[in-house]
This record gives structure tokens, C-alpha cells and sequence, in this order.
């Protein structure tokens, strides 16, 4: 099974793969700016403003540092002044980078706006954190943005981008773009590792390995597995979670199966039809094999 595999539901895909246009990107900010898109969602500076804020603010206090040495030592005076347009240089191409990677930044949460309202999909553009278990847990640092939620197969899921400062601590700040489906399974908690690089990783879990000998690996706590693990993560779950072309790892917890992408990961097509192939796998296996397991 690979990553293009269609999802249960038709899904029009067009919007991921338009270029937005300068209007489009404008009316979504001035929307975000009212709150249309919820009162969490506050990122509304545009990038024109925040790069000649932020180029201002560089390129003001090199120019104040060169003339400050400039007065001291006037030795010089054409290097002087040449270290002062080279300051301003500085300020006016970091503005320029700042404003255009804002730009790229809305261009990309226009796109995922357009996705969502194409296909019936709720889309919020920032929010605090939900209740979501594992590595996605909530908190006054946690945040999701680019989320979108759906309805797969009668199990609640979504996608976006999870971000948790790490309050003075570097070791705990975490960013990643998750998939998040939730089945209600009394299932053990449990870590899938695909084996590479570059996805960030569940909790670790001591317990035996379900997939002894293959690159990937399915641990739970303890010192049993069981069976019913294999039946959630089975071939058609393992196939995509080490498809080729995506990397990612996943986890089982507290009834929430969760899947975590590298955060720098395109949102393109073949990313979101991955996406909806997993959820639409495990719905699948909760429906069959695991039908007696619901409750949680």
C-alpha cells in the first residue's frame, strides 16, 4: 500500500497544489484580525509590516553601533560611512527575508483554509492545545496551528502543527506536524518507531518488540505484548507508516492513535493523502478486528 492510495472519502485535493493569490492572503489576515477564525487566532500582522518592523529595529541598531564607534574614531571617515550603508543593507535585506518568509508562511495557511472549505473540513489557523494524550499534551506553552479537523468513518481526526515553547528549557520544546485519530480503543499504550530519521519520537516503551527483526518496531510497557497490538498497527498500517516517501512514527495513547510527521514536512497532496489513508486504516481495523475493544 502506498501514499497515493485513495482515501474512503473523495477529498479534493486542487486547493493544496493552486498558487493563493496577494488578495487571497490579505482577506484571510483581515479575517484572522476580526476573529472569523477564532479569538485564540491572533497572528494577524501582515508581512509587509512585521518585516519592516523587524528590518527597522536590525538595521536602526547596526546603523546606531557604526555611528557610535564612527564618532569615537574619526580617523576614517569613509570607512565610517561605509559601515553605515552597509548596516542599512543589512536591515533592508533582513526586512526583505522576514516579510517574504511571512508571506510564504500565510500563502501556505491560505491554501490549507481553501483544502478545509473545499472539502466541509473545520480549519482553525492558531489555537491553544487541546486534551490530546502522549507527546501532544496541553499546556499554557502548548499550541496547535494549520489545524484541520474531519469526521473519518465516524472517529474524530485531525492534522496540523503541535508547538510547545520550552520555558527557559531547550530540551523541552517540541514542534511537529501530527496526525491525531481517535478510535476509543482500551487498548495498552503503545510506540511505533519507522526505523529513520527526521520524525519525532513517542514515549519510549521497555516492553518487548512486536516486530523482532524488522527495521520498524511496536513496543507497549511491560513485559507482555499483545496480540491485539498487531491487529491496530497491521500490514496496512505498517505499510504506510514506512512508506518510502513519508517519514513518520506513531503511537497508541489513551485511545487517540497519533502520528508524527517531520514539522518542516511540505502540506502537499501526497502528505495529506497519506494522512488519510492511515486514518481511514485504523478506522477500519476498529470497525473489524478491534470492534470489541471500544470504550474508552
Amino acid at each position: 500500500m502506498s501514499a497515493s492510495e485513495e482515501s474512503a472519502v473523495p477529498v479534493d485535493y486542487t486547493p493544496l497544489g493552486r498558487r493563493p493569490t496577494v488578495e487571497e492572503v490579505e482577506l484571510l489576515r483581515q479575517e484572522v484580525a476580526r476573529g472569523d477564525h477564532g479569538k485564540d487566532a491572533h497572528t494577524a500582522t501582515s508581512p509587509a509590516r512585521l518585516g519592516a518592523f523587524v528590518g527597522g529595529m536590525v538595521g536602526g541598531l547596526l546603523v546606531f553601533v557604526s555611528g557610535a564607534v564612527m564618532l569615537t574614531d574619526r580617523s576614517d571617515l569613509g570607512v565610517g560611512l561605509a559601515a553605515l550603508g552597509v548596516s542599512a543593507g543589512i536591515g533592508l535585506v533582513v526586512g526583505l527575508l522576514v516579510a517574504a518568509g511571512t508571506y510564504r508562511s500565510w500563502r501556505n495557511t491560505v491554501r490549507l483554509a481553501s483544502f478545509a472549505r473545499a472539502n466541509g473540513f473545520e480549519f482553525r489557523v492558531w489555537a491553544k492545545a487541546g486534551r490530546l494524550p502522549g507527546l501532544l499534551r496541553s499546556g499554557s506553552h502548548a499550541s496547535t496551528s494549520d489545524r484541520v479537523s474531519w469526521d473519518a468513518g465516524g472517529s474524530p481526526a485531525q492534522m496540523g502543527i503541535y508547538s510547545r515553547a520550552g520555558g527557559g528549557s531547550r530540551a523541552n520544546a517540541t514542534t511537529t506536524r501530527y496526525l491525531a485519530v481517535h478510535l476509543g480503543l482500551d487498548l495498552p499504550a503503545m510506540t511505533f518507531l519507522s526505523g529513520r530519521r527526521g520524525s519525532l519520537r513517542g514515549v519510549r516503551r521497555r516492553g518487548p518488540d512486536a516486530f523482532e527483526g524488522q527495521p520498524h518496531s511496536l513496543r507497549m510497557g511491560g513485559s507482555r505484548t499483545d496480540e491485539r497490538a498487531t491487529a491496530l498497527f497491521d500490514e496496512s498500517v505498517v505499510a504506510l507508516l514506512t512508506d518510502a516517501d513519508i517519514s513518520c512514527n506513531a503511537e497508541y495513547v489513551d485511545g487517540w492513535f497519533l502520528v508524527y510527521y517531520p514539522h518542516r514536512r511540505r502540506d502537499d497532496e501526497t502528505l495529506w493523502r497519506h494522512a488519510f489513508a492511515l486514518a481511514d486504516a485504523v478506522v477500519a481495523a476498529r470497525r473489524g478486528p478491534l470492534s470489541g475493544a471500544a470504550g474508552r
